[in-house]
């Protein structure tokens, strides 16, 4: 992300220490979660989801409280990809972090 194309995430993981500075993280994020509102959702579907595939974000999990369902989008080859065979709403499981399940 840059200077003028960065987000704070509703919630995020960051596996590697170096990347975490007293003034902020500094790389890409692991897992960025952002629950999906009204008032945000074009935002989360469109831009940010573009911003997080083009800073290497490895997986995007999307919350929709209204239906009940996480959509998960994996990075492979610098796209991100739906992460299940079901349209990728599923119970996820971290890929970057093995053993780690919701």
């Amino acid at each position: 992300m840059s200077d003028e194309d960065y987000y704070i995430p509703d919630f995020m993981v960051v596996c590697d220490p170096d990347k975490i500075q007293p003034d902020g993280v500094h790389g890409a994020p692991d897992l960025v979660v952002e629950v999906l509102s009204p008032s945000t959702m074009n935002n989360d579907l469109g831009r940010k989801k573009d911003v997080y595939e083009r800073a290497g974000v490895k997986e995007y999990w999307i919350v929709s409280p209204v239906e009940k369902a996480i959509t998960v989008y994996r990075l492979q080859e610098g796209r991100f990809v739906l992460g299940a065979d079901d349209g990728g709403r599923t119970r996820p499981g971290a890929a970057f972090a093995k053993g780690v399940s919701v």
